[in-house]
């Protein structure tokens, strides 16, 4: 973790590390029609959120350090995924439980996630191979985040939005920010001839 010298140069105060995941994007035009339901539903419950810019919206698959060997490690793992492409789909929104002031206001979906589901499963059996079993976690609530309000919504039905999966990128979010940097790329298809390290 980087540090910041204090505003009389005595002592230091820790900065926030940037984070780093794998995930699923939306393509430009479904990446604008979700933006346009974050600005449309912060409007209408009056939640005094600032929508998510729509090259920033995404699905976590699985998190990483932003460490060299973590990251080459994670893009072993990432190449050796065979997985065809699949359709997603959205139906409804939810808050997530959180602290006062900075509630997620999310995307969720049932039926239209279980290709999700699937591919972060065999990501993570990927990066457990290559010795990154530590950030793999088994609960996952598959989502997108379209804004961080003030309080709580019901939830409630949407119109379905979704789009087809056809691959998965590694990005750096960029700590208060609001900007993504993109470290990797990796194309679904049914077989694959990258291996894991020590394979044949």
């Amino acid at each position: 973790m980087s540090y910041q010298p204090s505003l009389w140069g005595i002592g230091a105060a820790p900065l926030r590390a940037d984070n780093v995941f794998f995930a699923l994007k939306p393509d430009e035009s479904v990446a604008s029609d979700i933006r346009r339901i974050a600005v449309r539903e912060n409007d209408r419950h009056r939640l005094r959120g600032q929508p998510i810019k729509a090259a920033c919206l995404h699905l976590t698959l699985q998190r990483l350090d932003d460490e060299r060997r973590v990251l080459f490690a994670g893009e072993h793992a990432a190449a050796a995924v065979a997985m065809p492409p699949f359709e997603v789909a959205f139906d409804r929104l939810e808050s997530f439980r959180a602290k006062p002031g900075h509630v997620p206001l999310v995307l969720r979906g049932d039926d239209g996630l279980v290709g999700v589901m699937m591919l972060r499963r065999n990501l993570g059996k990927a990066m457990e191979k290559v010795g990154l079993g530590p950030y793999v976690h088994s609960r996952f609530t598959p989502h997108v985040t379209l804004l961080y309000g003030d309080r709580p919504i019901a939830e409630q039905r949407v119109e379905t939005i979704g789009w087809t999966v056809r691959e998965f990128v590694l990005v750096r979010s960029l700590y208060g920010k609001g900007e993504h940097i993109e470290l990797g790329r990796w194309p679904l298809q049914a077989t694959t001839s990258a291996n894991l390290p020590g394979e044949p």
